[in-house]
C-alpha cells in the first residue's frame, strides 16, 4: 500500500504563519474580547507628551483613583459605582476610537481617564482592585457606552445619551462646589486662540446662552460663538457652570461644581453609598441601563 505524506511546508507559509500568530497575539493583547478589558493598553500622557504601555488593569485602578478626591476613602459601593463607569467608558471608547488626539495611543490621560498613580500617604490601589472585580456590568444593550462622570455636579446634572438628568442637593454643600478664576485679557485671547478683539476688554464675551441646571452652553466671544465646555477646556476651568464679571482688568470666572456636570457625580456617588445605598442602586440614579 502507498502511503500517503503531508506536503512539506514552505519557508513562505512557515513566515505567514509567524506572521498571522503575531497579529494574534497583538489583538488579543490591546483588544480583548467584548466586555474584557485587554491585558495591556498604550496611554498617551500629554504632560510628558510620551506614550506609555501599561497593564489595563493598572490604568482602571489609576483612573479610579483619579476620580476619588484627594485623601479620602469612599465607601465600597461607592468604588463599586465609579468602578462600573470607568470600565465601562474605557471599553466604549476602545471599540469607538478615543485617540484622536493621543498620537494614536488607546487613551489619553487626562479629564475623561484622569490617572494619577498610587500615594505612599493613602494608597487605595488595593480596595480598588477588588471593586473593580465586583463592580457591576454597566452597559446598554449589552454594549459598553460612554459613561459620563463628574466629580460635582452644579445641583443638578444635565440630561445626556444614556444618562437622565439628576437632581443632586448634595453637591451643593461639598467642598469645592464654588470656585474663582481670573485671567488677564491676554491670557484670556490667547487660550481663546483669537487674534484680533475689540479694544474694550468687557465687550468680547457676548449674549451668553445656559441651561437650567445653570451649565454655560454657548457665548459669543470677539465675534465668534464657543460652547460652554470649549470655554472650560481652553480656559482649564473647573466646571462649565460659569458665569463671569470682568473688573479691575481682569476676568473673574465663577464656576459651580467640577466637571461636564453629565453622567455620574462621584461626590453623589459617595454620599448615596454612606447613605447605604448599594453599587447597582447607585448607578441606576445616573444611568439608562
Amino acid at each position: 500500500m502507498r502511503k500517503k505524506t503531508l506536503p512539506k511546508m514552505t519557508v513562505v507559509s512557515a513566515a505567514a504563519l509567524v506572521l498571522l500568530a503575531g497579529i494574534f497575539l497583538i489583538t488579543a493583547l490591546f483588544t480583548g474580547k467584548r466586555g474584557k478589558f485587554p491585558e495591556k493598553v498604550s496611554v498617551f500622557f500629554p504632560e510628558s507628551k510620551e506614550i506609555v504601555i501599561m497593564d489595563g488593569s493598572e490604568f482602571l485602578t489609576g483612573c479610579v483613583r483619579g476620580w476619588i478626591p484627594r485623601g479620602e476613602i469612599p465607601p465600597e459601593d461607592a468604588l463599586e459605582a465609579v468602578a462600573a463607569a470607568v470600565k465601562c467608558k474605557a471599553l466604549y471608547c476602545l471599540e469607538n476610537g478615543n485617540s484622536e488626539k493621543g498620537l494614536g495611543a488607546d487613551f489619553v490621560a487626562g479629564e475623561d481617564f484622569p490617572y494619577v498613580k498610587a500615594s505612599e500617604k493613602l494608597d487605595i490601589s488595593a480596595e480598588i482592585t477588588e471593586a473593580l472585580k465586583k463592580a457591576p456590568e454597566l452597559s446598554a444593550g449589552k454594549k459598553p457606552f460612554d459613561a459620563q462622570l463628574c466629580g460635582i455636579s452644579t445641583g443638578v446634572t444635565d440630561e445626556c445619551e444614556n444618562s437622565p438628568s439628576a437632581a443632586l442637593l448634595c453637591d451643593m454643600s461639598a467642598k469645592g462646589y464654588e470656585s474663582i478664576s481670573a485671567y488677564t485679557p491676554e491670557e484670556v485671547r490667547r487660550a481663546m486662540g483669537v487674534n484680533y478683539c475689540p479694544a474694550d476688554p468687557a465687550e468680547w464675551f457676548s449674549n451668553p446662552v445656559y441651561a437650567e441646571s445653570g451649565t454655560l452652553v454657548s457665548t459669543g466671544f470677539c465675534g465668534r460663538t464657543f460652547s460652554g465646555e470649549e470655554i472650560r477646556s481652553r480656559l482649564g476651568l473647573r466646571s462649565a457652570a460659569a458665569s463671569l464679571e470682568f473688573r479691575e482688568d481682569k476676568f473673574y470666572f465663577t464656576c459651580h461644581g467640577s466637571g461636564c456636570n453629565r453622567g455620574m457625580s462621584v461626590n453623589a456617588a459617595i454620599f448615596f453609598a454612606r447613605e447605604g445605598r448599594n453599587a447597582e442602586e447607585i448607578l441606576k440614579l445616573f444611568y439608562y441601563n
